[in-house]
């Protein structure tokens, strides 16, 4: 199911009356928002996210990590375990004030201490620090205006395929009559501004 303000802000973008698309939209928004995610690492175009849970390695020698989906809208608790098996509990709850965040690049990053020093580093091993967070946008104005362009664009051009007959169908359940639709291939325009909000390691624009 598409997030609700973008299915209706997309609606009014495109002068669409009447909810002979909705079916079809419910459909394509959120797998644009899931494929947008996939190709620029992480970036996700949600307003109204749940939280997620991960897990991350520690090195012991790093005071920062990075979320897996990002922007980072909100940081409800962080651990640190080195107990085996790990225990993600009060006692190895995170003082929210020893760290910090940048919302836009998913960076968490411990505050406390001297580089090196007891307290300053997330510990080392496998799965040492759970985050759980809140990703996305707090609503569509929040958004970027070149994202969310891309956003419509890249579901506006899959909506036409598929209504003009031409393709976009990949299966009908002869159950129930439920369609599962594809997107289109990622438009030409669209293209540039992902690489733009991609970061630099995985060959985008910002680091």
């Amino acid at each position: 199911m598409a997030d609700h303000t973008l299915l209706a802000n997309y609606k009014t973008h495109y002068g669409i009356a009447g909810t002979g698309s909705d079916a079809l939209l419910n459909s394509l928004i959120p797998k644009v928002v899931r494929k947008i995610r996939t190709l620029t690492n992480g970036l996700t175009l949600e307003t109204g996210a749940s939280a997620v849970t991960e897990v991350h390695d520690g090195d012991g020698y790093s005071s920062a990590f990075y979320t897996r989906q990002r922007p980072i809208r909100s940081i409800t608790t962080i651990h640190e375990s080195t107990a085996v098996p790990r225990a993600y509990d009060a006692d190895s709850l995170v003082d929210s004030d020893t760290y910090g965040h940048v919302a836009l690049t998913g960076k968490v990053r411990k505050l406390a201490g001297k580089f090196f020093a007891t307290g300053s580093v997330w510990a080392k091993g496998y799965d040492t620090v759970q985050i759980i967070y809140v990703p996305g946008y707090a609503d569509e104005d929040a958004i970027p205006d070149d994202l969310l362009e891309a956003l419509y664009l890249w579901v506006r051009v899959s909506q036409l395929r598929i209504e003009n007959g031409r393709e976009g169908i990949r299966s009908v359940n002869a159950a129930d009559g439920s369609v599962t639709y594809e997107l289109a291939p990622i438009p030409a325009e669209v293209k540039p501004v992902l690489e733009a909000w991609t970061p630099l390691s995985l060959g985008g624009q910002y680091a």
